[in-house]
C-alpha cells in the first residue's frame, strides 16, 4: 500500500507561457534599476539571506496574479534601500513639489511654511530642469472664442430639413 501524498499549489510549477512571460517582464523592470545594480555590487551572492536581503520572486511558483504582483511590489520597495542618496533626495523633492502643487487653499499656514522650507533646497534643480524641457511651457489662453461670430438673428429662411440630407 502506497502512503497518501498531499499536493499543494505551492509545490506545483507555473507552466502557462504567457503568464511566465508577464512575470519575467515585471522581474526585468526591477532588475533594470540603479538600486538593483548597487545591491548586486554591495552584497555578494553567497552572503544574501532571505528575510534580510531582497530576493527575486520565483516566477515559476504557482500563485495568483495579485499575489505575485504583491511580492514583486515588496521586492521593488526593498530594492529602493540601495538607491543612491542623490536619487532618493531628487525623488523626495519631486514628491514634495507635487503635493505642494496639489494642495488645497485651506492648508494651514504652518503646513505651508514647512512645505516651502523643504522645497527651497530643491528649487534650483527643478527650475533648471523646467527651463530645459520644452513641454513645461505654459500655454496662452485662447484669444478668440469659436462662438465669436455666431449670429442668432441671421438664419436663412429658405433652410429646410432637406438640406441636411
Amino acid at each position: 500500500m502506497r502512503p497518501a501524498t498531499v499536493r499543494t499549489l505551492a509545490d506545483e510549477k507555473e507552466t502557462d507561457p504567457h503568464r511566465l512571460a508577464q512575470r519575467q517582464k515585471q522581474i526585468d523592470y526591477g532588475k533594470n534599476t540603479i538600486g538593483y545594480d548597487r545591491y548586486c555590487a554591495q552584497v555578494p551572492r553567497h552572503q544574501r539571506r532571505p528575510g534580510k536581503h531582497p530576493m527575486t520572486p520565483d516566477k515559476t511558483k504557482r500563485m495568483g496574479k495579485k499575489v505575485f504582483d504583491g511580492i514583486v511590489r515588496k521586492w521593488r520597495q526593498a530594492l529602493h534601500k540601495y538607491d543612491p542618496p542623490e536619487l532618493v533626495e531628487a525623488t523626495k523633492a519631486v514628491e514634495v513639489e507635487s503635493t505642494a502643487n496639489a494642495g488645497s487653499a485651506t492648508a494651514s499656514q504652518s503646513g505651508s511654511a514647512q512645505t516651502s522650507l523643504t522645497t527651497a533646497a530643491a528649487e534650483p534643480e527643478v527650475k533648471t530642469e523646467a527651463a530645459k524641457s520644452p513641454f513645461k511651457a505654459e500655454l496662452a489662453p485662447p484669444t478668440r472664442s469659436i462662438y465669436e461670430n455666431f449670429d442668432e438673428d441671421n438664419f436663412d429662411d429658405d433652410d429646410t430639413d432637406d438640406d441636411l440630407l
